[in-house]
């Protein structure tokens, strides 16, 4: 008996977020669940980030390279999906990734969210934010994090 039919996958391309997909592949492939890869980009953040009363730079061509890449993105994670055989298919999105995520895994019927995280902690993660711990904190799903295993040299 499969424990999981649908897992969301959010992917930006980092190191963490192919870790997640090669997690995600691996458990869908065991539990002959469908896969959903989502890019999110964050539209209004980019908006926002241009700084009033200086001189207005249109963030048109920053937020198309961004939709650029991330079908990009979502390209590379369905050929590995069905390169293993398993069933996905990609998605664009905008909108704050935190909750982009959460309301996705509501509309799509996702049981299980797999995503990638830096596992940033104390200042770096106060400033920088966490979308893994934001995920987690609101998700109606269970969340599984993949960290990229380090590797120590002797």
């Amino acid at each position: 008996m499969a424990v999981f039919r649908a897992l969301l996958v959010p992917v930006d391309g980092s190191e963490q977020s192919n870790a997640a997909t090669a997690l995600a592949i691996r458990i869908a492939d065991d539990q002959k669940a469908f896969v959903t890869f989502v890019n999110v980009v964050e539209v209004e953040k980019i908006i926002a980030s241009v700084i009033p009363g200086n001189k207005f730079a249109d963030p048109t061509p920053v937020i198309e390279q961004l939709r650029a890449a991330g079908a990009g993105i979502l390209r590379g994670a369905i050929a590995k999906a069905q390169e293993a055989g398993v069933q996905a298919h990609s998605q664009m999105a905008e909108g704050d990734c935190v909750e982009t995520v959460v309301e996705l895994a509501k509309t799509t019927g996702s049981d299980l969210i797999v995503l990638g995280t830096h596992g940033r902690k104390g200042l770096e993660r106060l400033v920088l934010g966490s979308v893994a711990d934001g995920v987690v904190r609101k998700s109606p799903v269970p969340v599984l994090t993949a960290k990229v295993q380090e590797v120590h040299s002797a």
